[in-house]
C-alpha cells in the first residue's frame, strides 16, 4: 500500500491533480492543429498513475470522472471521441490484461480491445451521427497502419509507467 492510500487528503490531492493534467491535455488534443495523437496518448498515462497508486476501481472512477468533465468543459466534443471510445479506459484494460503474464496472448488481447473499440467509435460516429466519413487510404492499410500505431504507443505507455515506477514514484511519495 502506498503513502498516498494512507492519507485521504493525498489521494484526494493527488487524483484532483492527475485529473487536471488529463483535462489539459485532452484539451490540447481536440484543440491544436497538430501533435494531436500525442495528446491523447498522454492523457491516458494519468488513469494509469492512478491504477497504480490506488487501484483499478479508482482508475475506473478517475476515467468516468474525467471524461464527464471533459464532456463537459472541452467545446469540441466530436474530438474526444478517441478518448471515449479508444484510449481512456486503455489502461483498465491493460492492467487487466498484463496480469496474464503471456506476452504474446497480451499483445493479440489488446489489438483485439482495440479493434473492438475502434469498430464501435466508427460505427457510431459514422452511422448513428449520420456523418459520411472520408478515408483517403485503403481500409486494410488503415487496419495495418493502425495496429503499428497502436503497438508502438503501448510500448511507450509501458515505458511511462515504467520511469514512473523506477524514479518519479519515490521523489512523488
Amino acid at each position: 500500500m502506498s503513502a498516498a492510500d494512507q492519507n485521504p487528503a493525498k489521494r484526494i490531492a493527488l487524483s484532483g491533480i492527475l485529473g487536471a493534467l488529463c483535462l489539459i491535455t485532452l484539451f490540447l488534443a481536440t484543440t491544436l492543429p497538430t501533435n494531436r495523437l500525442f495528446f491523447y496518448g498522454l492523457s491516458t498515462v494519468f488513469c494509469a498513475l492512478i491504477i497504480i497508486e490506488h487501484g483499478i476501481r479508482a482508475g475506473i472512477l478517475f476515467y468516468f470522472a474525467t471524461l464527464l468533465l471533459a464532456l463537459v468543459l472541452i467545446p469540441n466534443k466530436l474530438r474526444l471521441i478517441p478518448y471515449i471510445f479508444i484510449l481512456g479506459h486503455y489502461p483498465l484494460w491493460k492492467t487487466w490484461i498484463e496480469k496474464i503474464n503471456h506476452p504474446i496472448q497480451e499483445v493479440f488481447l489488446k489489438l483485439l480491445v482495440l479493434n473492438f473499440f475502434t469498430g464501435i467509435a466508427y460505427y457510431l460516429f459514422a452511422s448513428l451521427l449520420l456523418i459520411q466519413l472520408v478515408i483517403p487510404l485503403a481500409p486494410i492499410l488503415i487496419f495495418i497502419l493502425l495496429q503499428v500505431i497502436f503497438l508502438i504507443y503501448d510500448y511507450a505507455f509501458t515505458l511511462i509507467i515504467s520511469f514512473y515506477l523506477k524514479k518519479l514514484r519515490k521523489l512523488l511519495n
